[in-house]
């Protein structure tokens, strides 16, 4: 039987700045509970297919939202209207590469991805981990279910986050693991080194630590100099939307602890209310380079709002052994109001688009830049929410600015810092696109004083249409799940340059992720850096027992596409293709397997030598 942690906390003071209390620190430190090897435990690209995965608070939690939802609709009717002054003032950016990232049909994607300065990209998406290099060529695959499978328990495993630390050159997972109290836990991973195909060390925190029949939900997570900071929502599963959602919870914890596999040093921080009113998606702020600062900022907004103006900015002012480190609370007026977005459009259904919530935020020499999804009130579109906060450790200032582009919805913004020194504006924000006409992909667009239009990253394939949503208004069940964040994060090492992963349709109506390298306009691109041709490749069946069908899409009309079979350590067995490419048009060959024994494999293709991507295949 799950047993309660007995916590003290300080409830915080209304009023323009509130201040509180953290819990009182846990005599004992969490300890690790294993450390794994991942070459111990690679997995194949085949995984079970969860036809659904549960709402965040419930039925009820679901319908208040839909209801807000079709009166936002009601209030601001679609329109062409772009609002075209907001674009165009500056150079877009530059898509230097992009190729095919984590292919795992029918789930819902909630991507994000994590890179380090040997461009090693860890792309997550649920129940899925990838490493890849900076081309597109796959390194590793495992099911997320690997980390977790010492713990002995078949639960579900969801809403993954990772992030690098430029500093101690590590990374560090998160996940949240079953949806009833008795269950609920949060997990960690940390990296024992740089690189993510070795060990990570695991832990595993209570996640309903007071029997209260919560679930821990949505994490979000960001570093400082010393520790990692984790948010997280408590939810009333089932229960009105007014009583599901119970509060947003903090935890600060020592990071090389983590890296080390030692026991963790921890504090949470709860009660977390201003004006008498609890926040909720309480988003970490990142630091913008990889100079990391010893505060962490917060900044949380009134998701469900059909109008609001205000964003509420989280201060925690000292690491876990400061002597009189505090946690505040401060309300932030914008010029420029958010609120609930519409149901997004697609060619055939549409896709959900979930609430206004803070998603991405970065922090750089007292100066915050934030997103969140929003209406669009020029449009009646979903669009995005652009805050920019300044002088945030005095007397700040917030202003913001909705982008669309008048014809697509856009949803599931993520931000990152590309200027040359901290003290610049620069960013590029991503967005996932769709309407009526155009198929889900992802644009990005670059802001500096000004923004620039949004280019295409990925254009999406097909509908998106795997997982119908019943939506409990009016029972529709045309939503489909878009997947709830998309990643971005800058390459510390190269200023001006970020790596993003997002959603699109892709042929079978299954969404995957793309991945991306961008930088800022007018950066030279770096010596020995191809613009190889964008290729997406793929394989059925998966697992195969006779004859796989590889698919490959590629504008290389005149290059020798050349494939070859290696196992599971690389190494190659036997080439499988060469030829050249007569048009731009996609490419299909087969591959007989019969002689194989069982096991994982990987197809990794080349266009005139250079790699262009892989594809693992499992034969049976």
């Amino acid at each position: 039987m799950r047993l309660a942690l007995l916590l003290f906390f300080g409830a915080l003071v209304s009023g323009v700045h509130a201040q509180g209390n953290a819990t009182t620190r846990p005599e004992a430190p969490v300890k690790r509970i294993a450390t794994i090897h991942l070459a111990d435990h690679q997995a194949p690209e085949a995984y079970i297919e969860y036809l659904s995965y549960p709402k965040p608070g419930g039925e009820a939690y679901h319908r208040f939202l839909m209801e807000q939802k079709a009166k936002a609709a009601a209030l601001f009717p679609p329109s062409q209207m772009s609002n075209p002054e907001r674009h165009g003032l500056v150079d877009p950016p530059e898509v230097i590469r992009s190729f095919s990232g984590n292919a795992v049909a029918g789930i819902p994607l909630d991507n994000h991805l994590a890179v380090n300065n040997n461009d090693q990209i860890v792309s997550v998406i649920n129940v899925h981990m990838l490493v890849i290099g900076p081309t597109g060529v796959w390194q590793e695959a495992y099911s997320l279910d690997a980390f977790w499978e010492i713990l002995g328990e078949d639960d579900l495993y969801f809403d993954p986050r990772i992030i690098y630390d430029p500093e101690a050159d590590r990374f560090v997972m998160v996940m949240m693991q079953d949806f009833d109290c008795d269950g609920s836990n949060i997990v960690f991973a940390f990296s024992a080194s740089s690189d993510p195909t070795g060990a990570w060390h695991l832990y595993q925190f209570e996640g309903c630590p007071l029997v209260d029949d919560t679930f821990a939900d949505y994490p979000m997570i960001s570093l400082t100099d010393r520790e990692l900071f984790f948010t997280y929502n408590a939810v009333y599963q089932d229960s009105t939307w007014q009583t599901g959602f119970n509060e947003t919870l903090i935890y600060q914890i020592d990071k090389f602890d983590g890296y080390a596999g030692e026991p963790l040093d921890w504090r949470s921080w709860q009660g977390i209310t201003h004006a008498g009113r609890k926040l909720r998606y309480i988003c970490p702020v990142k630091y913008a380079t990889a100079a990391l600062g010893s505060e962490a900022y917060f900044l949380s907004n009134r998701s469900f709002d059909i109008q609001n103006d205000t964003i509420w900015k989280v201060h925690i002012d000292g690491p876990l052994d400061a002597p009189d480190v505090t946690l505040t609370v401060e309300a932030l007026i914008s010029d420029v109001s958010y609120g609930v977005p519409p149901t997004a459009e697609q060619p055939v259904d549409f896709l959900q688009t979930n609430d206004a919530r803070v998603l991405d935020a970065f922090y750089t020499e007292d100066h915050i830049q934030f997103v969140s999804n929003t209406m669009d009130p020029a449009t009646g579109r979903s669009g995005v929410f652009h805050g920019i906060i300044d002088f945030v450790a005095s007397t700040p200032t917030l202003q913001a600015t909705i982008l669309g582009n008048g014809a697509d919805h856009l949803a599931y913004p993520g931000i990152a810092f590309t200027g040359p020194t901290p003290f610049d504006r620069e960013a590029i924000i991503i967005a996932s696109h769709a309407s009526a006409d155009r198929f889900p992909g992802y644009s990005a667009l670059y802001y500096n004083d000004g923004y620039s239009d949004w280019v295409t990253v990925k254009e999406g394939l097909r509908v998106i249409d795997m997982i119908k949503v019943d939506n409990n208004f009016g029972a529709d069940p045309t939503l489909e799940r878009w997947g709830d964040y998309s990643g971005i994060q800058p390459k510390y090492d190269e200023d001006g340059t970020v790596y993003t992963a997002s959603t699109y349709g892709k042929p079978g109506n299954f969404s995957d992720t793309w991945i991306g390298y961008l930088k800022r306009p007018g950066k030279p691109t770096s010596a020995g850096v191809a613009n190889d041709p964008l290729t997406e490749i793929t394989a059925f069946p998966n697992p195969v027992a006779e004859l796989v069908t590889i698919d490959v899409v590629t504008p290389a009309a005149g290059k020798v596409l050349r494939a070859g079979l290696h196992d599971g350590q690389g190494r190659l067995l036997r080439s499988v293709l060469e030829q050249e490419i007569r048009i731009d048009s996609p490419v299909r060959f087969y591959y007989d397997v019969r002689d194989l024994p069982a096991g994982t494999y990987a197809v990794r293709l080349t266009l005139d030598g250079v790699p262009v991507g892989s594809r693992t295949i499992v034969v049976e």
